[in-house]
């Protein structure tokens, strides 16, 4: 397998790439791919990927629903607001709610342009994003921008 996931990754992942390295990426590239709520954008999946890790070069922890929700087996589909809310305080390693840094490990398998949205992120000025109903996406710089957004468009 490890043969296969090389041959089918060389030109996507820099061979200057260590072991942990490699794990990291496709980490914050599995929370990425769920994060991105089936964007098909791939300037938002870079966007993501960004805040993503700006929050982890500045120590914050990343706060992504996904991970709550992978650590309980609930579904893309089924990791609603109130299911997050339900789990949200539960300690584990993939609770990024709760731990500082990545999880454990990979939360799902990331698609090849994922992986090459994490390794070229963008850079924006954004702290926080969130997706409505209907799948658009609204950033904020601030954390009252943020409840702002989630006020206007979750609720």
């Amino acid at each position: 397998m490890r043969n296969n996931f090389n041959k089918k990754t060389a030109d996507i992942i820099p061979s200057s790439y260590s072991e942990k390295q490699i794990h990291e990426l496709l980490t914050l590239a599995s929370i990425v791919q769920k994060e991105a709520n089936k964007a098909d954008n791939p300037e938002e999946i870079a966007i993501i990927a960004g805040i993503l890790k700006k929050r982890l070069d500045e120590g914050w922890m990343i706060w992504a629903d996904a991970t709550v929700c992978y650590a309980h087996s609930v579904s893309t589909q089924d990791c609603s607001p109130t299911k997050v809310l339900e789990y949200l305080y539960n300690e584990n390693s993939y609770n990024t709610r709760v731990i500082a840094g990545l999880p454990a490990g990979p939360i799902a398998n990331p698609e090849d342009v994922i992986i090459k949205a994490t390794i070229n992120s963008e850079t924006s000025p954004y702290y926080y994003y969130l997706h409505d109903n209907s799948g658009q996406i609204h950033y904020g710089r601030t954390n009252a921008e943020h409840i702002r957004n989630k006020n206007t468009y979750l609720r």
